[in-house]
């Protein structure tokens, strides 16, 4: 252990503070010393009791870089064990202390630096900023105020905004602090059911870090995420509340949030950090891997089957058995790009052209589900009384020729990011979860088609009821028995049409869109049987 309560040595090192000339090289000699030992949990709250002991007794612009590597030091992930035996309340209470510590040496370097120039420090594990500050603040400062500092962080402000006079003695104009800590946030509260997924960014225009903006300023932090938000977390806008020592998020709100970062805008100034609440994630299913690979080889094996007996046993070949072949195999490609190709997000352009396909697919299923119907409809009628015609260059262009002008209208709207962006979609699809209302592109037209396909089944089936009535046999037997088989038909052919008609997808866009995880499940086993 580098220092214990009430040894000789803190004592005399107490002691030689006391004379400035000394304290320089002390702070030099604490620095050198923790930087290649691994510091125990009894050292942290020395080390930071003795680094504010340094900068009450020395001017600022001394020893900043001194304390900035101390800290650094001892935020290293090689201390990451002496943080973890502390008990939560001592671990917390030294963070608090580096905070308020940090906060006090750049309002202060801003009040005594004689240079009038922004001193920007940066170590591995912090990034230090102290602003002097005459006038107003525009909304063309940012923070940190040079790239070199780090590219992961960004802060800025609404409106423009009227700063305090400073609260440090004999000042005399504003200043800003502005500091960046890694590995710090998780040592506030190591309890917290939250996980820090950002680094923590504290700014300030007084010593008081937490200060409310004018009305109509908003502070705006970009933050990097430490690693990648996954499906169902949610990202929260937080900060840490020094008076009651616990996350809050008051005042703040998520303007954005993808994959990889955070937008918060908030209406006071403090210790910032992005918190994701992972208790909705989605996690990996054995079972629904296992599922999917059986229904969908099922499936496809039964598309497949079924396609080559339409067309190629003569007396099958038919208009409607025609429309039925081109169904499933529109049915068929879209469940391979379904089932293998939804996951394909690790190489942009390949997942970009699954999506259009999956969406061309999709559409041409629809219309194809359209023209079945009409058919439908056309075979009841056809029995009684003489109607159009459809041929069978008109079925295609209606097939193939609208699905690809519709998906052609949806890539010149949402371009080709809004078929994949990397940052935002969790899968080769067209809508994401930084703007969910573009599905409606494909979702719009589909209901429309399925409303169309309803309509022409009620339809269908009122003029069967009809003719059925209309039919009259001598023996009531005979007439019961018809209209049982009747009803089983009637049945069968709304189920059928009812999986045909998008029951199906409208589960996997439920998945897909509404986080219903259930829903997965149910659509593997409906997709395996259609």
């Amino acid at each position: 252990m580098l220092f214990v309560k009430t040894t000789k040595r803190e004592k005399t090192i107490e002691d030689r503070i006391k004379y400035e000339k000394e304290v320089s090289e002390i702070g030099e000699i604490l620095s050198d010393e923790i930087s290649y030992k691994n510091i125990s949990s009894g050292d942290l709250a020395s080390l930071i009791d003795i680094s504010i002991l340094l900068s009450k007794e020395i001017k600022v612009k001394m020893f900043t870089n001194t304390i900035l590597r101390i800290f650094d030091t001892i935020l290293d992930e090689r201390n990451k064990i002496a943080w973890k035996s502390l008990p939560p309340i001592a671990s917390t209470v030294i963070s608090e202390k580096m905070l308020m510590q940090l906060t006090d040496i750049g309002h202060r370097l801003a009040c005594f630096n004689n240079t009038n120039q922004t001193v920007n420090i940066v170590e591995n594990n912090i990034a230090f900023e102290s602003f002097i500050i005459y006038g107003n603040v525009s909304t063309d400062f940012t923070f940190p105020s040079m790239s070199n500092i780090t590219r992961k962080v960004k802060v800025q402000f609404t409106a423009e905004i009227e700063p305090p006079l400073s609260d440090v003695p004999n000042c005399g104009h504003s200043s800003a602090s502005g500091v960046i800590y890694r590995n710090l946030a998780t040592n506030l509260d190591p309890k917290s059911t939250f996980v820090i997924n950002s680094k923590l960014v504290a700014f300030s225009f007084t010593r008081n870090s937490s200060v409310k903006l004018e009305k109509n300023a908003r502070i705006k932090l970009r933050l990097q995420h430490e690693w990648e938000k996954r499906r169902g977390d949610v990202s929260k806008c937080m900060f840490w509340n020094l008076k009651t020592s616990d996350w809050s998020e008051e005042g703040c709100r998520v303007d954005e949030s993808t994959k990889s970062f955070t937008i918060c805008e908030c209406d006071h100034l403090t210790n910032f950090a992005v918190l994701m609440d992972i208790s909705g994630r989605e996690k990996p299913s054995e079972t629904k891997s296992w599922l999917t690979l059986v229904c969908c080889t099922l499936s496809s094996i039964c598309l497949m089957i079924t396609i080559c007996l339409l067309t190629s046993v003569r007396s099958l070949k038919s208009r409607r058995n025609l429309i039925t072949s081109h169904l499933c195999l529109c049915l068929l490609f879209m469940n391979l790009l379904t089932s293998y190709g939804l996951q394909q997000t690790h190489n942009t352009i390949l997942c970009r052209s699954i999506s259009i396909m999956l969406m061309y697919t999709a559409a041409s299923s629809f219309l194809w589900m359209l023209l079945e119907g009409y058919i439908l409809y056309q075979m009841i009628i056809l029995v009684f009384k003489s109607v159009g015609y459809i041929s069978h260059r008109c079925m295609y262009c209606i097939g193939y020729g609208v699905s690809f002008i519709w998906v052609s209208v949806a890539l010149v709207i949402v371009k080709p990011n809004g078929f994949f962006d990397n940052d935002k979609n969790y899968f080769c699809w067209i809508s994401n979860f930084e703007q969910p209302g573009i599905i409606w592109i494909f979702i719009g037209p589909a209901f429309a088609i399925i409303i169309l396909n309803v309509i022409v089944f009620i339809m269908s089936l009122r003029a069967t009821i009809i003719t059925n009535l209309k039919r009259k046999n001598s023996k009531e037997t005979q007439q019961s028995n018809d209209l049982k088989a009747n009803v089983k038909r009637w049945l069968k052919g709304w189920i059928s049409l009812l999986i045909l008609l998008g029951f199906t997808w409208i589960l996997a866009l439920l998945y897909v869109h509404a986080d219903l995880y259930f829903a997965s499940y149910i659509f593997i086993v409906c997709n395996g049987l259609q």
